[in-house]
């Protein structure tokens, strides 16, 4: 349907706000918003029903709404004081009073590339019922009009005719055209797949009119939704608006939904869970075919790891933990160990997903060895990699701002921390949900405990299947009764049945029998009060254990000293005998499944019941402390294997140190127990890439000042790059006060520490720590540390100092010479190291204030580049750059600074008024000087969180007083420090707390 009123056209088929025939800009919300007032123009709608529509059950503050009808009214040029489009009642809710036209959208039939009328081709009825909504969109194609327009005439209608002949040729209806895009519908799910598969493969092979490329963003989604005078409703057609609506140009994006009933799979990529839009659920999203593209720019909500077998037997189970989960705040899975309440407790946070809107968190904490350890692996879970301090009440308050189900796995060694913990939750967060898995109950008040007992009849399914998984050809049946026996044997326990299953790749069912006869007597040895399953669980590895041989028995008890996941460098470090043995056993441990390896990472990891047992039986050969010394001494060998200087540059050490954290922490606490402060000093170091930006700062936090509990026992060297390491770890938290306290404390030991990089690592920073109060200074002591540098052949740190130095100079007013030195410093930089990723992110400022805007896409991109090379990922600078250079372009903005704000809010950092300023900056581009000003003063004397944000503001600061003069700029800048930080980011639709 077509609404008109004034010069404004509402199109619910494309989901689009027109003025005069021009797209308007609006989020979805203030869309959805939009709509529902006109469908109930004839009445007042009040605001509960306002927020019942299109929040759902999600709880968010009267703030949120006023925003999304104050950007409304701006959007269809209506304002607060006239409100000739939208009334406020007040206190009550809103009435929308203009006088509508409406019209249905003209459905547009397909016609061939050759540009026959549609009426003589073979009609196709629009479906209903279930159907698989296609939604496309040429990618910044408001871009290429403005600065193409010759080549997008000839470009857009050959696009146009090559979408219409694929679904044409896949039955499916164009229902609506919008921008430079087309809706279709479709009765089949593979022909939509199919159709979007044609439509990849007859653009990638098109000839663009040059200089121009057209890339296609398509997304497909299925469901109910109703047809009415060929035009569709219903919330499935918004979600599929949605998920192509994140997909990067030339992607071709699958809601899970659709995925699941595809046939053909073989070329679908699970591409994670995303949060589509704010108001609805995360969603699963898959990639149909095509190359490997940057991280989607949806929202990433936390997410359980996928099921990589299906749950047997189960099922009851399944539906019982849902139904207490719905009734309870707190719901313990209890049982033995080996009677699969991971799998359970997984199954559950996959099936509940979509009822969480900010997803589930799985908390993994069989690693973890106290309060602290657990609430890091809490933090790292959900996505805070700084929450985790040791005031517990931050984490939880971090906690209660997200609609989220929190999962506890293996909470049984840790059952005090752990009810502390939820207890604290709970009590901050009214309508929190949190699972756990323990063999005990944790004793919390309104714990319901869930018993998970024995597979009884279904075990023998999981025998047979996992037997099947391990032979083939095997031809074993459920009814047989050798595996009924087996099975009853094993007190139907999960784990045991598994283990028991991969002893058939050497042994016949009546061997294996025979084998528990005479190796697994459960008539002995049983407890009572219910430990009897504990005490199987343990004979049953104890088996596995007493059938492999000396090389791998003694291979897997030394194993048991890894906290969690490792390496095989690692395996060689703890094993004992030459390598080729220690290879063979490894393999033999993986095959008869006692070790898990990754496929995704290639690392390996014990069960942790396994990983217990085996710690017992090392424990009696009286070898624990050795083989824990030689974790450390692999751990602290790996790091002393390159100079502290290449670590503390190099990005792809960083990654490698990121995935072996739980370990490199292990070593990191021998050390300190031990009284090796230099070893501890060197794993540190070894996370500084890290520290410096904002990624893992909880673990960074609690290490550095441990060492700093000990800083007069260090020598001058040491002692210098332990308050390196404190000045990153203050850059990466944002606290400006430390890192000026950390450069006063490096600088006076540098200069007597027989470091050369470490003394122009300490300059450096000294220096660029003045680049805002004193640009030329900054820039003179710049030079001087490259002097240092070069004298010592240090090339990474002569880039560094001259990206710095362009930055200085653009900070001084010469922004014309500070781009042109912040390009030429991009173009010096290769590899793998920290000057790579600061040389693009100065050339990226640098273009910003210079209003070079054409080549901000080209520094994101590269930066991105570098960062998914070196194995880092996005951090939530990247992010807010992405969403800067797509305001330039003049692209939909709103929505990536909101998930900008929300990197940042994961990695527990405040964002606020780095986004104003974003606003700000924007407006000043966007011609709106006023509104600039006004945002500048909101955010005067507040914390930026780096040293090119102050440049930036003072750069805009500048710019504004040769636009609406000094004085005009310094009144609205008062006017804007009225309001507060959260009060602006509210009115903009950007509370992320909301």
């Amino acid at each position: 349907m077509i609404y008109s009123f004034g010069d404004i056209e509402v199109d619910t088929a494309s989901v689009e706000v027109r003025k005069r025939g021009e797209r308007v800009h609006v989020e979805p919300q203030v869309f959805d918003v939009l709509c529902y007032l006109i469908d109930h123009r004839q009445r007042m709608v009040t605001k509960i029903e306002l927020f019942d529509q299109i929040w759902g059950g999600a709880f968010v503050g009267e703030a949120a709404l006023t925003s999304r009808i104050k950007t409304l009214r701006q959007a269809v040029g209506d304002s607060g004081r006239e409100q000739r489009v939208i009334r406020t009642v007040h206190g009550k809710g809103y009435q929308f009073v203009a006088e509508v036209d409406e019209r249905p959208t003209t459905p547009r039939r397909s016609s061939d590339a050759d540009g026959k009328d549609p009426a003589s081709s073979t009609s196709v009825t629009s479906p209903t019922g279930t159907v698989t909504f296609m939604f496309t969109d040429i990618e910044r194609s408001s871009l290429l009009w403005e600065r193409h327009p010759e080549q997008m005439t000839v470009a857009v209608p050959r696009h146009d005719a090559l979408l219409r002949q694929a679904i044409d040729e896949y039955r499916g209806v164009v229902f609506a055209t919008g921008g430079d895009g087309l809706s279709a519908a479709f009765a089949r799910v593979s022909d939509a797949a199919d159709a979007a598969r044609k439509i990849r493969a007859a653009l990638d092979s098109e000839a663009w009119p040059e200089p121009i490329s057209l890339e296609v963003r398509i997304g497909l989604h299925t469901g109910e939704a109703f047809e009415v005078d060929g035009d569709y409703l219903g919330t499935t057609v918004n979600r599929a608006a949605r998920v192509m609506s994140i997909a990067n140009g030339g992607q071709t994006l699958l809601s899970d939904v659709t995925a699941g009933v595809l046939n053909e799979r073989g070329d679908l990529t699970d591409v994670g869970i995303c949060r589509i839009d704010p108001a609805m659920p995360p969603m699963r999203l898959w990639q149909l075919g095509g190359p490997t593209f940057a991280p989607l720019l949806g929202s990433v909500a936390p997410a359980p790891p996928l099921m990589r077998t299906p749950l047997i037997g189960r099922d009851a189970d399944l539906e019982g933990v849902i139904d207490v989960i719905s009734r309870s705040r707190l719901t313990s899975i209890t049982g033995p160990g080996g009677a699969g309440k991971t799998t359970l407790a997984l199954a559950t946070a996959n099936a509940v997903l979509a009822s969480f809107p900010a997803g589930v968190v799985f908390v993994e904490l069989a690693a973890a060895s106290d309060a602290d350890s657990m609430r890091s692996a809490v933090a790292e879970a959900a996505g805070m990699r700084s929450a985790a301090e040791a005031d517990p009440t931050a984490l939880a308050t971090h906690l209660a701002r997200h609609a989220m189900l929190l999962v506890l796995d293996n909470c049984e060694h840790l059952l005090d921390e752990c009810a502390e913990f939820v207890d604290l939750v709970l009590d901050t967060a009214p309508d929190a949900r949190i699972l756990t898995t323990t063999r005990e109950q944790l004793g919390a008040d309104g714990e319901v405990t869930f018993p998970l007992l024995s597979l009884g009849g279904y075990a023998a399914d999981l025998f047979v299947a996992r037997a099947s998984a391990v032979v083939p050809h095997l031809k074993i049946s459920v009814d047989d009764p050798r595996v009924a026996e087996i099975c009853q044997r094993l007190d139907g326990l999960p784990l045991a049945i598994e283990l028991a299953a991969g002893q058939l790749r050497h042994l016949g069912l009546d061997e294996l029998l025979d084998h528990l006869d005479h190796g697994l007597d459960m008539s002995k040895h049983r407890r009572s009060r219910g430990g009897e399953r504990h005490v199987s669980l343990d004979k049953t590895i104890a088996w596995s254990f007493d059938r492999l041989d000396d090389q791998s028995n003694d291979l897997i008890l030394r194993l048991s000293v890894f906290p969690a996941s490792f390496c095989l460098a690692g395996v060689h470090a703890v094993g004992s005998g030459d390598p080729a043995s220690i290879l063979g056993s490894i393999s033999d441990l993986v095959a008869k499944s006692l070790v898990v390896r990754r496929v995704d990472t290639g690392r390996f990891q014990l069960l942790e019941t396994i990983r217990a047992f085996a710690a017992r039986r090392l424990e009696n050969t009286g070898e624990t402390d050795a083989v824990r010394e030689r974790l450390r001494l692999h751990v602290v060998d790996r790091a002393r294997s390159s100079s502290r200087c290449d670590r503390w540059f190099s990005g792809s050490n960083a990654a490698s140190f990121r995935a072996d954290l739980d370990n490199a922490g292990f070593a990191f606490d021998e050390s300190i127990r031990t009284g090796r402060i230099s070893d501890a000093l060197e794993i540190v170091i070894d996370g500084s890439f890290l520290w410096r930006n904002a990624m893992n700062c909880s673990d960074g936090r609690r290490w550095i000042a441990e060492l700093n509990a000990q800083r007069s026992s260090l020598n001058a060297r040491d002692a210098t790059w332990l308050a390196i390491m404190r000045i990153d770890l203050g850059q990466g938290t944002a606290d400006h006060d430390a890192v000026s306290r950390a450069i006063t404390a490096a600088l006076a030991t540098a200069h007597d520490a027989d470091d050369d990089s470490a003394l122009a690592i300490v300059l450096h920073f000294d220096a660029i720590n003045r680049i805002v109060v004193d640009p030329i200074d900054a820039a003179a002591r710049l030079g001087r540390v490259r002097d240092i540098a070069e004298s010592t052949g240090e090339r990474r740190l002569v880039d560094l100092t001259r990206a710095f130095a362009a930055l200085a100079t653009v900070a001084g007013g010469d922004h014309e010479a500070g781009t042109a030195r912040a390009r030429e410093a991009a173009g010096k930089v290769s590899g793998d190291g920290y000057e790579v990723f600061i040389a693009n992110w100065v050339a990226w400022v640098a273009h910003l204030i210079s209003g070079d805007v054409e080549r901000l896409r080209f520094w994101t991109d590269r930066q991105r580049e570098y960062l998914t090379r070196i194995g880092v990922g996005e951090t939530w600078l990247t992010v807010h750059n992405m969403a800067l250079s797509t305001a330039m372009e003049g692209g939909e903005v709103h929505e990536r600074l909101y998930q900008a704000r929300a990197q940042a809010d994961r990695e527990d950092l405040d964002s606020a008024a780095d986004t104003v300023l974003a606003l700000a900056v924007i407006a000043r581009v966007d011609g709106r000087p006023r509104d600039a000003a006004h945002l500048l003063g909101s955010i005067a004397g507040q914390r930026l969180n780096n040293v090119a944000h102050y440049v930036l503001y003072r750069a805009t600061f500048d710019a504004l007083g040769s636009e609406i003069t000094a004085k005009a700029r310094d009144q609205l800048m008062q006017q804007g420090r009225e309001h507060t930080v959260h009060d602006v980011l509210d009115a903009h639709g950007l509370p992320i707390n909301a």
